[in-house]
């Protein structure tokens, strides 16, 4: 997700809570300025949270316990757009061109897919691992011109006996953003930032596959993150296990929205919680 709201400045810094706090007060991590964080993760193994600051080309973690970390940074040659811890060690970072393997802090970047598009415009942005394993990155037009954004699913599990692979799973996105699996792994999301959307698929999360009972188009609209609820971009996306289709939405502006299950009138919103804003230094 992207932590810095845009009306604060160009800067911002990842946060937490503050020690022995569970009251949903949050503070920043010392060291921890970007210019976009994108992509957190929690690494069990290592008790370390992982982030990305995309235009400032690297890879962050903290080290320590939590409540007194430090931060570490690695730089790297290329826009990050995400990343995800591998079973074996290192991470599975998506840079501008496509989707590369790291077997350590600070190794060697070794591509494993390279992406069809223009990197003079385009490059990845969100994503994440699903629950067997794949990788998953959206991409991201920069020019905002037009809807040519795509997400993509590399497949590298060695259970199945096939060669890894770099699949096109869905497109017609402008800023893919916010992607996210349901509880029950019947539903997949994936918002599109510049148009103010979430959309949902039906997901077979074993065949992999996207679609949509209702005969509608692959990929329908499940809620609008904008006017007339006055509402900025979906930046990041959180289902919630019951009832399905139930969402938490982090938008451009720093707020936590709970949206309910869609009914016979279509996607409800509930404005049950407005008050996180993410603060960031000029």
């Amino acid at each position: 997700m992207d932590v810095r709201p845009a009306r604060f400045g160009v800067a911002g810094q990842f946060f937490g809570p503050p020690p022995g706090r569970i009251d949903g007060m949050w503070t920043t991590l010392p060291d921890s300025l970007c210019d976009l964080g994108e992509s957190p993760f929690w690494h069990p193994q290592e008790r370390a949270l992982y982030w990305l600051d995309i235009p400032g080309r690297a890879v962050l973690r903290t080290r320590g316990p939590i409540e007194a970390a430090t931060v570490e940074r690695w730089p790297l040659a290329q826009d990050p757009g995400c990343m995800a811890p591998a079973r074996r060690g290192g991470l599975v970072i998506a840079l501008r061109d496509g989707i590369y393997r790291a077997a350590e802090w600070g190794g060697a970047l070794r591509p494993l897919a390279l992406v069809d598009h223009d990197i003079r415009t385009m490059r990845f942005n969100d994503g994440k691992c699903d629950a067997l394993g794949r990788f998953w990155a959206g991409s991201l037009n920069e020019a905002k011109d037009r809807a040519n954004a795509a997400l993509y699913c590399f497949n590298a599990r060695t259970d199945t006996g096939a060669a890894p692979t770099l699949t096109q799973m869905a497109n017609e996105s402008t800023t893919g953003n916010g992607l996210a699996f349901s509880p029950d792994a019947r539903t997949l999301y994936w918002a599109d930032t510049a148009a103010h959307l979430v959309c949902a698929w039906d997901w077979d999360a074993e065949g992999n596959s996207l679609s949509h009972a209702g005969g509608e188009r692959v990929g329908h609209v499940v809620g609008m993150v904008g006017q007339p609820h006055h509402l900025e971009e979906p930046a990041a996306v959180c289902p919630r296990r019951v009832p399905r289709h139930a969402l938490t939405v982090l938008d451009g502006e720093g707020n936590v929205i709970h949206y309910g299950a869609p009914g016979k009138q279509g996607f409800g919103l509930h404005r049950t919680h407005l008050s996180l804003q993410l603060r960031s230094r000029m």
